[in-house]
């Protein structure tokens, strides 16, 4: 009835998309910002509402949605994320969106003194990828179980009847229609599993958890990291360090491992800046966190190899990077100045400066 529409913004139509918006008065109703007549018209089958004017139907976007729910950081991250054009296209989308106040409150828990702070780190893809899956689900399609998201990652989902809640929040503004999906919106940022999550849940990396948090390398790896960067682990499994423990006659144990005092290099020897995923690696030397040593990277066809080493799980993937598993613990050569230029072929160099007494 007419006094009840105001409690019914926004109102589902039989159009597959496009919803009224009601506002004003109970007496005196608007719909789409037209006025209403206030008078109910009954029939045997339901009621009418006389108007002056012809609605016509607005096709927004999902982004277009969420700009129209005032969700406006949300968007902002969605530019930053580069995301915007893929959700402005025709593939249909369910969006979860954080509030305002959940972005705010992100800073904090990502180590950022502000929302510029949290649109600007380099995990801000992954963060927004983790709130989007494919495919249109109103929260009467959700069932108990788990939806990929765009990143790649789990999200977890908990129907019970008309309840809904993805990881455990609340949807507190459901089934927001656009033409290319639907937006749910939350009060907090989702954020997808860590590297440390990952790691901690393969009981095949076990020792490798144990020795980063000996060596003090976990919380690089988790999410109150000010500028979110990306990592790739090649993680040894627990058997790699088991041969190693067997092949050095000074690593007597698990326990004499954990204090190595070069644990945190050798470590380091294992870890990549940014996320490469196995098809992306390039043959040649690659970069690591260690100060001077570089991994070789070959692509036979059998599959890449690292230090000749071939790898035995690829492309696990978390929020914030990508794990590569291997059989081998990797140990970092290192060398003089003077050996690196004898390695390079710098013969006549590498005579200048023993004759100059350089090298000692």
């Amino acid at each position: 009835m007419a006094a009840d529409l105001t409690s019914v913004s926004p109102l589902d139509t039989l159009h597959p998309v496009a919803q009224l918006t009601v506002a004003g008065r109970p007496d005196q109703p608007t719909v789409d910002g037209a006025g209403l007549a206030a008078e109910d018209i009954i029939a045997g089958s339901g009621v009418i509402h006389k108007m002056d004017v012809v609605l016509m139907p607005v096709a927004m976007t999902v982004v277009e949605v969420a700009a129209e729910e005032g969700l406006t950081h949300f968007v902002s991250a969605l530019d930053a994320a580069n995301l915007t054009d893929l959700l402005n296209g025709t593939d249909q989308y369910t969006v979860f969106a954080p509030n305002n106040a959940a972005f705010e409150a992100a800073a904090t828990n990502l180590g950022e003194d502000n929302l510029a702070g949290v649109l600007a780190r380099a995990d801000i893809s992954e963060i927004m990828k983790y709130h989007l899956a494919y495919g249109k689900m109103m929260t009467d399609d959700f069932v108990t179980g788990e939806i990929m998201s765009e990143q790649w990652t789990t999200i977890e989902v908990k129907a019970d009847g008309a309840e809904v809640l993805v990881n455990n929040l609340e949807i507190f503004d459901a089934n927001a229609k656009a033409v290319n999906g639907v937006v749910h919106t939350l009060g907090e940022v989702m954020l997808p599993p860590s590297l440390v999550d990952v790691l901690s849940a393969d009981d095949d990396l076990s020792v490798l958890v144990t020795a980063l948090m000996a060596a003090n390398l976990t919380e690089m790896f988790e999410w109150a990291n000010t500028g979110g960067a990306l990592y790739t682990v090649v993680a040894p499994t627990n058997s790699a360090f088991q041969a190693l423990i067997n092949r050095e006659a000074d690593i007597a144990d698990s326990e004499a491992l954990l204090a190595m005092p070069n644990l945190a290099e050798i470590l380091k020897f294992h870890l990549v800046a940014g996320k490469v995923m196995a098809a992306n690696l390039m043959a040649g030397e690659v970069d690591t966190l260690h100060p001077t040593a570089q991994l070789m990277v070959a692509l036979p066809e059998s599959g890449p190899t690292i230090n000749g080493r071939a790898l035995e799980e690829t492309d696990i993937l978390a929020g914030n990077g990508v794990i590569h598993k291997m059989d081998t613990v990797l140990m970092p050569v290192t060398r003089t100045i003077g050996e690196a230029a004898a390695q390079e072929g710098l013969t006549h160099f590498v005579a200048a400066l023993e004759m100059a007494e350089l090298l000692a």
